[in-house]
């Protein structure tokens, strides 16, 4: 992970300086290495096809935190953005 920025940083309860160059999957967040993130990861990262938002829950030590997935790709090397939006809409995250 090479940003972190501090609207993730209160979203999950880290410090931003804790988490960056560390990997985003077993060491930040590994919570979302399961299908749903994880795989949805590998899938577009296979094809090339870096836009995609999905819903996802997170489940933190302090509780269930849902958002907005969005996996973006600004066209060069290793530039691959997961973007967190969290909502307030658990029934959003569920569907």
């Amino acid at each position: 992970m090479l940003q972190y920025n501090s609207a993730e940083g209160k979203f999950a309860q880290r410090d931003p300086a804790d988490v960056v160059g560390k990997n985003f999957f077993s060491a930040v967040a590994p919570c979302t290495r399961v299908r749903n993130f994880y795989g949805t990861f590998l899938n577009a990262a296979s094809r090339g096809e870096f836009d995609r938002t999905f819903k996802f829950a997170f489940r933190f030590p302090f509780g269930l935190r849902e958002a907005r997935i969005r996996l973006f790709s600004d066209g060069t090397p290793g530039g691959i953005y997961v973007l967190v939006d969290p909502t307030k809409d658990a029934a959003a995250v569920a569907a």
